[in-house]
């Protein structure tokens, strides 16, 4: 009799186990979402902000922040309920990193219930410009005049923005683009002397701009010729 009643002990113990074992491994992360407020690449001294926010489990996660350089992977932020890290790119270099996040339910033993990974590039700023024009100053209005900007420094794959100023204003006549030229067609213009100018930057840079170039440029009535009777 004694022998049945600990045979029947021992099953419900086993039961009331068993639930709370199988509620533990259900309430694992099933994924998190990891993004940057600024696109790759950036050029140094940039600072990007990335965000975690974990999927399933308890909803009370924590995150762990890592980058990779070559082939090493480093911690630049431990665990901890923080779901944010801001890189100051100030002292890295240039090249291309990986920069990832561990995610998990708070006060979890796992080394890890989710991983979010994404590639990032740091690049140098531009150190310079140059900026030319096809025709020399002054040309008569009507004339089509060519400027080509060529940036200096940085990735090699820049974009420009050209503008020009008449008076005391500043205005945009093509927008930031991998183009590197820009024609003028002057046949509306009037006489006078304007300033042309490129702004410049990395391919992808949200630098409003990393090198400028300018030049005066002037425009002249073209010469009125009265035939002699």
């Amino acid at each position: 009799m004694k022998k049945c009643q600990l045979i029947f002990t021992f099953f419900i113990v086993i039961n009331l186990i068993s639930p709370v074992f199988l509620q533990r491994a259900d309430g694992f992360l099933t994924g998190v979402t990891f993004i940057s407020d600024l696109s790759s690449p950036q050029v140094i001294g940039s600072a990007i902000n990335f965000t975690s926010v974990g999927v399933g489990g308890t909803g009370d996660y924590e995150y762990e922040f890592r980058v990779k350089s070559g082939d090493t992977w480093s911690v630049v932020q431990d665990y901890s309920s923080t779901s944010t890290w801001q890189w100051d790119t100030v002292e890295a270099a240039a090249g291309t990193y990986y920069v990832g996040v561990y995610a998990r339910n708070a006060g979890s033993t796992a080394r890890y219930e989710a991983v979010g990974n994404m590639k990032f590039g740091l690049v140098e700023l531009l150190t310079g410009v140059t900026f030319i024009s096809d025709l020399s100053s002054p040309q008569v209005i009507g004339s089509a005049i060519n400027f080509t900007a060529v940036g200096v420094g940085g990735t090699g794959d820049y974009e420009y923005e050209f503008r020009v100023k008449s008076g005391d204003t500043w205005s945009v006549v093509q927008d930031y683009s991998s183009t590197s030229t820009w024609q003028w067609d002057t046949a509306e213009a009037a006489a006078g002397t304007y300033y042309v100018g490129v702004y410049a930057r990395n391919e992808g840079s949200t630098a409003r701009y990393e090198a400028v170039g300018n030049m005066k440029f002037g425009f002249v009535e073209p010469l009125l010729i009265t035939a002699i009777k």
